[in-house]
């Protein structure tokens, strides 16, 4: 089975159980998204990376391990007046949220996010990606 196809199947679960995208950033540069691999996929103004959750440390090169989620910008702008900023034609980024405001903002639209089987899949997609020379 190719790269492609894994991260394929991979995306799919973790949006089976709540999850509608997750992004890799390094030095601020996304390196992965799930919803780059999707063909025929339009990529809209709607995704939010919000805060990273975990970050990973590997080789003295450090990795933010985001979740991207569609949604409305304006409803969660106005919902929790955050400041938002337009990036690269497809990215609003949250600037410096609090911890409450990224949790509050993925219960909205994950309710799992915050579970041991989500947390376990999310460390186990970027292991994944490291054990196969993607990093």
């Amino acid at each position: 089975m190719s790269l492609s196809s894994t991260l394929k199947k991979k995306s799919e679960y973790l949006e089976s159980i709540g999850f509608l995208g997750i992004t890799f950033i390094r030095n601020e540069k996304i390196i992965f998204s799930t919803i780059s691999i999707k063909e025929n996929e339009a990529i809209d103004l709607s995704r939010v990376v919000t805060k990273p959750k975990y970050s990973y440390q590997i080789d003295g090169n450090s990795y933010d391990f985001r979740h991207t989620d569609r949604c409305m910008v304006s409803k969660i702008s106005t919902y929790r007046n955050l400041d938002v900023e337009y990036k690269n034609g497809c990215i609003f980024k949250i600037k410096n949220p609090t911890l409450e405001e990224s949790v509050i903002l993925l219960g909205m639209y994950s309710p799992l996010i915050e579970t041991d089987q989500a947390n376990e899949q999310l460390k186990s997609l970027f292991e994944y990606l490291q054990n196969k020379g993607f990093f």
